[in-house]
């Protein structure tokens, strides 16, 4: 059964009990004084030197504070099962999430925009700009509903004004929709939007026995909670992996880090 739009996850029934249902204006830097190395008139230069060891310290504590958190984020992902190659966590949202929802922790967020065609996330351009503020890679998501192909692809891209390294993905849930529709849509979004990837999001029933051409454009984003992040029970490549829904949909990237991630989806971070 398939409820009404709402929110990816939130919204659409999961199509069998074992699979998952299911987004810049880029981080600011933080900003220093520069001082052409002189002492101010009437001032040694004993207290400007003293400032300099002060912002030194301040920066070696911040690193040691960075590698800390570094090292709680790996034990945890370690008592979780998941591989230490794969570092890349985020989140999915839709019109069931807040518009500024929690990013602490997230690489990336993937954002409902359409559905159908009829259908807009009301909340979605406020959830771009929290997702860009915090710096995060961003993706934009369609969830296909039957009716004809392009006009589906014309009303999606409507909506995105693309900046580099947006990820534009195909949300494949309606059981009413086929393989050769799935295939369609990702190859003129594809066509339509060079040097942006394209991802298809399915969960593991509709990747095993929907399916028939394996095709998923840039990259598979699988859905299956399995309590096993990062080891989806399919043979074929994925790129993501959406593992649990509590308390938000989680997914982990098949990235050895965020840069890895930032290189492939050509993220570019732009000043706010």
């Amino acid at each position: 059964m398939i409820q009404m739009p709402q929110a990816l996850h939130s919204e659409t029934m999961k199509t069998t009990p074992a699979q998952g249902r299911r987004g810049a204006d880029a981080a600011r830097t933080a900003g220093s004084d520069s001082t052409d190395g002189t002492a101010p008139r009437g001032r040694s230069a004993a207290p400007a030197a003293g400032r300099c060891d002060a912002n030194l310290h301040d920066i070696q504590n911040s690193r040691h504070e960075d590698a800390r958190a570094q090292r709680r984020k790996e034990e945890k992902r370690k008592a979780l099962g998941i591989e230490s190659t794969m570092t890349v966590t985020g989140i999915d949202v839709s019109s069931a999430q807040s518009e500024k929802y929690p990013t602490a922790g997230s690489d990336f967020v993937f954002i409902k925009v359409t559905e159908g065609t009829t259908y807009t996330n009301p909340k979605w351009v406020a959830q771009r700009k929290t997702a860009r503020n915090a710096g995060l890679v961003t993706g934009f998501y369609h969830f296909a509903r039957p009716g004809p192909v392009t006009s589906q692809v014309d009303f999606f891209l409507s909506k995105i004004n693309l900046i580099e390294g947006d990820i534009l993905i195909l949300d494949w849930e309606d059981a009413r929709v086929p393989n050769s529709w799935k295939d369609s849509w990702l190859k003129q979004v594809q066509q339509r939007t060079p040097g942006h990837k394209t991802l298809l999001y399915c969960n593991r029933d509709f990747w095993l026995h929907r399916d028939t051409t394996s095709f998923a454009g840039d990259g598979l984003w699988i859905a299956q909670y399995n309590n096993k992040p990062g080891q989806p029970d399919i043979h074929s490549a994925w790129l993501f992996h959406q593992h649990t829904d509590r308390p938000i949909d989680t997914s982990i990237g098949k990235f050895e880090d965020k840069a890895a991630l930032h290189t492939w989806s050509g993220h570019v971070a732009i000043p706010a």
